[in-house]
């Protein structure tokens, strides 16, 4: 009875100090980068997880692999929070919350982006992988294509570039690189005023 007992400890260890191990990888941050425009500072801001690169599981995600959990899921990767109007790819976005949202490829068909508003608290979550995307209905959708680069990023990282009508938004994840632009209205920002 004894060896029965001490073999159970013995297995319940192992699988604690399995499971203690599996809980150990590298925890997700919540990262923001900011576009000003006038008084604003932060007439847009986007917020993501620095997801760690991993080439097979982005790779499922471009491809769309049946029966891989990434490759059958939208990755809702960043919220935008805009203060200010703006145009992408012809769709007006007025101010407000908006979840930017991947679809997984698929057979004959690449991967789409999408944006979709909504309203809360966030959807990102730090700590996760991935996030469940917010509910509401895309405003824009549209097929995309990372470029692969040669420089690696070994966590995701967002950037709003100023460019002459607006800003692009440059994600660059591993050795892929996307790039969109945004423009901003032409009229001043409106800014909250004390009452």
């Amino acid at each position: 009875m004894k060896k029965i007992v001490v073999l159970m400890l013995i297995v319940a260890l192992f699988l604690l100090v399995k499971f203690t191990a599996a809980q150990t990888r590298e925890q997700t941050t919540i990262q923001t980068a900011t576009f000003a425009k006038g008084p604003l500072a932060d007439a847009v801001t986007v917020s993501y997880l620095n997801f760690p690169w991993g080439e097979v599981t982005f790779s499922t995600i471009e491809k769309g692999t049946k029966g891989s959990y990434y490759g059958e899921r939208t990755w809702p990767f960043a919220q935008m929070d805009n203060k200010v109007p703006l145009t992408f790819e012809g769709t007006k976005l007025i101010p407000g919350q908006y979840a930017l949202v991947i679809t997984p490829g698929g057979e004959n068909k690449p991967m789409s982006l999408s944006v979709v508003p909504f309203e809360g608290p966030t959807f990102l979550k730090a700590g996760n992988i991935f996030s469940t995307a917010p509910k509401g209905e895309a405003v824009y959708t549209k097929d995309i294509s990372f470029d692969t680069v040669d420089a690696l990023a070994d966590h995701m990282k967002i950037d709003l570039a100023p460019t002459a009508s607006g800003f692009d938004l440059v994600l660059n994840y591993g050795n892929r690189k996307l790039t969109k632009s945004f423009e901003t209205s032409t009229a001043a920002p409106k800014t909250a005023t004390a009452k």
